[in-house]
C-alpha cells in the first residue's frame, strides 16, 4: 500500500508535458505574431485551450490586440488552413469574437481580406469547360471553402457578445459604408437581429442616426426589384419590441421626418402596428410623441387620414394593458395634462370627428386614457388642417380625390374660423358692452372672401395653379387664425377700457390685411 502511495506522489512532481502539453505564455505568443522571423504554433488555430490568457482570447483575437501589422498579416496568410474557419467562431470571455475585435480597431484590411464574398463569386461564376480533372478538383475545393466560411461570416458578424452588440451593429455604430457593402454580399444580413434589441440592420441605423448606413441600404434597395422580398422583409421587420424601422422614425423627434419620408418612398407599409391588436401604427405613434413633422411627411404622402375611423374602430379592440404599456413604450405618462396640442393653432384643438366620439364611448377605458385618445386625434387632425405639407407637395402627381380631400379641409377650416371670430365678438360685448365690435367686422370680411377664393379656385383644372392657390388660401387663413388669437392674448392681459381695447384690435387687424393683400388670390 505504501508503495502505490509512493508511486502516485512520484507521478504528481512530474512536469506537466508528461501529462499535456504546457499552455503557451501570452508574451511568447506575441513574440512570435510580431516578429518577422517568429513561427506562429499552428496547433493554436482554432484551438485556444492552449493559450494562457484570462480573457480567453483565440490566436486571431492576440493578433488583433496587438494593432501590429507584422502580427495581424501572418495570421491573415493563415486562412487557407484547415482550422482557419473554426478560428473564426471563437469566442472570448465576453463572447466577442475576432469580428468583434477587428471592428473595434477600426481594421478594414482584415475584414476585406477575411470576408472572401467577392472572391466567391467570381469562382461561381468561373467556366469549367476547359479545365482538367485536377483544376476543376481543385476549383470544387475553394468553392466548398469559401462557401463554408460564407455561412460562419454571417453567423458571426450578427453574432451578439455581452454587451449586447454584433460587429455589424458596431460597423453601423461607426457609421461605415462597408456594413452597406456587406449587406449588398450577403442579403442574410438585413434579416439578422445584430443587437440584444433585436433591431437589423435598417432599424439600428434610424435609431442611432446614422444617415450614411440608412441612405446607403435603401439605395440598395432601390436598385433591387419593386418589393423585392429583401427590401419588403428589410422594411417590415420588428424588433423584440414590436417596432419597425417606421415607428421608429415617428418616435424620432429630431431626425424622424428624414427617415420616415425615405421609407414611404421606398414603400414602408403605413399600415403595419406595434402589435398584434393592431392599434397603434407609425402615425398614430407620431401624434403620441408630438412629432408634427412626422405627421406631415404622412399627409403628404397620401395618408391624408383617409382612415383615421378605421383607426379608430381598432383602438376598441385594443386591451387596456395593452395600450398602458405602449404609452409607456414610447415614454409618456398615462396622465392625459402631459398630452397637450402644443404647435398647433388653438382653434383646432377644439376640432373632433363625431366618429371618435363614439367610437371612445365604447372604448372601456378610465377618463384619462380617454383624454389621451381624444387628443392624439385632435393633434393630427390639427396638423392636416393647417396644411404646411402642402407647400412639398407634387400637385401634378396627385388624383382628384386628394383635391377633393384638400377642398374639404379648407372648408372645415373656414367653418372654425367663423365660430372664433363670432366667440371673439361674443367675449368683446360680453366684456366691454360695445368697444371693438366694429372692428371685428373686418374679420368677418377676410373670413368671407376666403370662402368665396374657395369656391373660385374649386373649377380650377391645372393641377399646378390649382395648388399655388390652395396654398396661398391657407397662408391667409393662417394669418386671420393668428389675428384672432392675438387679439384673444390681448383681451387677457388688458384691463383698460373699451377705447383701449379697440385701439389694440384695430392695430392687429390693420397688421392682418398688411400682411393678406400680397398674397391675392391668382384665380
Amino acid at each position: 500500500m505504501l508503495g502505490i502511495f509512493y508511486l502516485l506522489s512520484l507521478i504528481s512532481c512530474l512536469p506537466d508535458s508528461f501529462s499535456s502539453k504546457d499552455k503557451v505564455k501570452m508574451d511568447v505568443i506575441k513574440k512570435s505574431l510580431t516578429e518577422d522571423q517568429g513561427k506562429v504554433d499552428l496547433s493554436m488555430l482554432g484551438n485556444k485551450s492552449q493559450i494562457e490568457d484570462p480573457n480567453y482570447r483565440s490566436l486571431i483575437m492576440v493578433a488583433l490586440d496587438t494593432d501590429n501589422e507584422v502580427a495581424i498579416n501572418k495570421v491573415l496568410s493563415l486562412m487557407h488552413e484547415d482550422n482557419f474557419v473554426g478560428e473564426l467562431s471563437l469566442k472570448d470571455k465576453d463572447n466577442n469574437n475576432c469580428f468583434h475585435y477587428a471592428v473595434k480597431i477600426n481594421n478594414r484590411q482584415f475584414l476585406d481580406t477575411i470576408i472572401p464574398r467577392d472572391r466567391f463569386l467570381s469562382l461561381k461564376e468561373q467556366d469549367v469547360s476547359n479545365l482538367s480533372l485536377d483544376e476543376r478538383n481543385e476549383l470544387k475545393k475553394l468553392r466548398d471553402y469559401f462557401e463554408k466560411m460564407d455561412r460562419v461570416i454571417v453567423d458571426e458578424l450578427t453574432y451578439v457578445n455581452d454587451e449586447g452588440n454584433s460587429p455589424l451593429s458596431l460597423l453601423i455604430d461607426g457609421n461605415s459604408d462597408f456594413a452597406v457593402t456587406l449587406l449588398d454580399w450577403y442579403n442574410d444580413l438585413g434579416t439578422k437581429k445584430i443587437n440584444s434589441s433585436g433591431d437589423n440592420m435598417l432599424l439600428y441605423s434610424v435609431k442611432q442616426n446614422r444617415r450614411v448606413v440608412f441612405d446607403g441600404v435603401l439605395s440598395l434597395l432601390a436598385s433591387k426589384e419593386p418589393y423585392d422580398s429583401l427590401s419588403v422583409k428589410m422594411l417590415e421587420f420588428s424588433n423584440n419590441d414590436n417596432i419597425n424601422p417606421l415607428i421608429q422614425s415617428a418616435l424620432d423627434v429630431r431626425e424622424g421626418a428624414y427617415y420616415c419620408e425615405r421609407l414611404l418612398v421606398q414603400g414602408a407599409n403605413q399600415e403595419v402596428y406595434m402589435n398584434d391588436n393592431k392599434e397603434l401604427n407609425a402615425m398614430m405613434i407620431a401624434a403620441l410623441k408630438k412629432n408634427k413633422e412626422v405627421i406631415e411627411v404622412f399627409l403628404l404622402l397620401g395618408n391624408n387620414l383617409k382612415k383615421r375611423n378605421i383607426m379608430l374602430d381598432k383602438l376598441t379592440k385594443a386591451g387596456i394593458v395593452t395600450f398602458k404599456s405602449i404609452v409607456k413604450l414610447v415614454g409618456l405618462s398615462a396622465d392625459a395634462a402631459t398630452f397637450v396640442s402644443t404647435g398647433i393653432k388653438p382653434g383646432f384643438s377644439e376640432l373632433l370627428t363625431t366618429g371618435a366620439e363614439g367610437i371612445l364611448k365604447k372604448f372601456k377605458v378610465d377618463q384619462k386614457q380617454k383624454d389621451i385618445i381624444v387628443k392624439l386625434f385632435k393633434y393630427i387632425r390639427g396638423i392636416e388642417m393647417e396644411c404646411a405639407w402642402l407647400e412639398r407637395v407634387k400637385f401634378d402627381k396627385k388624383e382628384k380625390g386628394f383635391f377633393d380631400s384638400v377642398f374639404g379641409l379648407l372648408k372645415e377650416r373656414i367653418e372654425n374660423l367663423k365660430k372664433n371670430g363670432q366667440n371673439l365678438e361674443k367675449a368683446i360685448t360680453k366684456r366691454f358692452k360695445k368697444g371693438a365690435v366694429p372692428a371685428i367686422k373686418d374679420v368677418y370680411d377676410r373670413i368671407d372672401k376666403q370662402q368665396s377664393n374657395l369656391c373660385s379656385i374649386m373649377g380650377i383644372i391645372d393641377k399646378e395653379r390649382l395648388g399655388i392657390n390652395l396654398i396661398n388660401l391657407s397662408k391667409k387663413m393662417g394669418i386671420i387664425e393668428d389675428s384672432i388669437e392675438n387679439i384673444k392674448r390681448q383681451l387677457s392681459i388688458l384691463e383698460r377700457g373699451a377705447d383701449s381695447i379697440n385701439d389694440q384690435v384695430v392695430r392687429i387687424i390693420r397688421n392682418m390685411n398688411q400682411q393678406l393683400d400680397p398674397l391675392q388670390s391668382s384665380v
